[in-house]
């Protein structure tokens, strides 16, 4: 782990970063101190199993594709509790450490909430457990994480589509350069 101490203790933060492997989350957990509460995709939480785990660890379930509104509120919330929200803001997994179009949810909450954002990069989960696989490999994983980053021009704009635009770029061309790697959206 690179740069952890760019998480903030004592205040609600958002982690927003690549998504390359269902591993991600573990990988992401098992370098924090403090608990991390998701945006998790509603189709886990379809099972009577799922919805209990996911409940009570706290995740957000999200409605992927409709803008979910309840899933902004709720991590809006989590955020007020001073709790730490992780966003994958490229919405699915990418193969490799490749970086898709960032959606604009994760502006959106940091803009109404107020909230810092960390750029996290995590390493080589693809090639532990990618798309299709069944076994996770034992290799390692590295996980960087980035100054925080604010966004107090933009606060008090609602829900100014380029405002969230332009401060989604920014988050996502910070991963990007964590990745060593350029953000071409």
């Amino acid at each position: 782990m690179i740069g952890r101490e760019n998480v903030l203790k004592k205040q609600g933060v958002i982690l927003a970063s690549n998504h390359s492997s269902y591993w991600d989350p573990v990988i992401l957990c098992a370098s924090m101190w403090r608990p991390l509460h998701y945006i998790t995709k509603s189709e886990l939480f379809s099972t009577r199993f799922g919805r209990f785990l996911f409940t009570a660890t706290g995740q957000i379930e999200v409605e992927r594709g409709k803008g979910d509104h309840e899933a902004l509120v709720n991590a809006i919330k989590a955020l007020k509790e001073r709790k730490a929200v992780v966003f994958f803001p490229e919405g699915t997994t990418f193969e490799g450490e490749k970086l898709g179009k960032g959606h604009t949810g994760v502006a959106r909450v940091a803009i109404k909430a107020e909230t810092p954002v960390v750029p996290v990069a995590i390493f080589n989960t693809w090639n532990i457990l990618g798309k299709g696989k069944k076994f996770p490999r034992f290799l390692k994983a590295k996980v960087v994480f980035g100054e925080p980053l604010y966004f107090d021009e933009y606060y008090g704009r609602g829900d100014d589509k380029k405002a969230t635009r332009e401060a989604t770029g920014k988050i996502m061309q910070k991963i990007a350069a964590l990745l060593g790697k350029k953000y071409e959206y």
